[in-house]
């Protein structure tokens, strides 16, 4: 992923919140990034360790 040198704004809707992706949040992007239903549409292997996950985020 591409490092961003101003921070990501946080911004909320009703029933949203987008913000940068941090470590934190690798557990969630990795059920998402092993899914064959979302990869499908995707650029990417499906991931098979969380590791690849968190070097995805960086």
């Amino acid at each position: 992923m591409h490092k961003q040198d101003t921070p990501f704004p946080v911004l909320f809707t009703p029933r949203l919140r987008l913000c940068a992706i941090e470590s934190s949040h690798a557990e969630r992007l990795h059920a998402v990034w092993t899914d064959p239903l979302v990869i499908e549409y995707l650029v990417l292997d499906p991931f098979t360790e969380l590791r690849q996950s968190e070097e995805m985020i960086g």
